[in-house]
C-alpha cells in the first residue's frame, strides 16, 4: 500500500490518501497527519495490533525512526492524530456538538476505518510506502 501525501499546512495538518500497490486504486480517500508529519517518507511494516490507547485493533507502523507508536486509526481533526494517521472518507468541515465552530478535518472516519479493517480481512501485516509531498513546479 502507498500513503500518498497531497498537501501540508504548517497551521493545519498534512492531507493524503492510501492507494493500493498499483498506485492508482484508492483504498482510503482521505488521510490526516500532524503537520509536519511524524512519519518520514519510506517503507514500513504495518502489523495488526491491539491498541491499548483506543481499545480496538489498529495497524501499527514499525521501524519508524524516532517513533514507536504510529497507528492507523479513526478521528476527525488534527488534534485527534496523536502523531498517527487518521483514515477518512472525505476532507471537509467538522463542527462541534453545538453545530458551530467549524474546523477543517476529515469526515466519515469511523465508517472508512471500519471498511478498511474489514477489507484487510485480519491480515496480520502489510507494507506501507509513505511518499513525500510532491514538490510544486517552479513558476514560469
Amino acid at each position: 500500500m502507498i500513503l500518498e501525501r497531497l498537501a501540508s499546512s504548517d497551521r493545519w495538518a498534512t492531507r493524503g490518501r492510501i492507494l493500493a500497490d498499483d498506485g492508482v486504486t484508492v483504498l482510503v480517500p482521505a488521510t490526516l497527519e500532524p503537520s509536519p508529519p511524524d512519519l518520514p517518507a519510506g517503507t514500513y511494516p504495518a502489523r495488526l495490533y491491539a491498541s491499548p490507547h483506543f481499545g480496538y485493533p489498529v495497524y501499527r507502523l514499525y521501524d519508524v525512526p524516532g517513533h514507536d507508536a504510529i497507528e492507523l486509526h479513526k478521528g476527525n481533526l488534527p488534534k485527534d492524530t496523536h502523531g498517527c494517521v487518521l483514515l477518512g472518507g472525505v476532507f471537509g468541515l467538522v463542527y462541534d456538538e453545538s453545530g458551530q465552530n467549524p474546523e477543517p478535518g476529515i469526515l466519515q472516519s469511523a465508517y472508512t476505518f471500519r471498511t478498511f479493517m474489514e477489507g484487510m480481512q485480519g491480515a496480520p501485516e502489510f507494507s506501507l510506502t509513505v511518499r513525500p509531498i510532491p514538490e510544486a513546479p517552479d513558476a514560469v
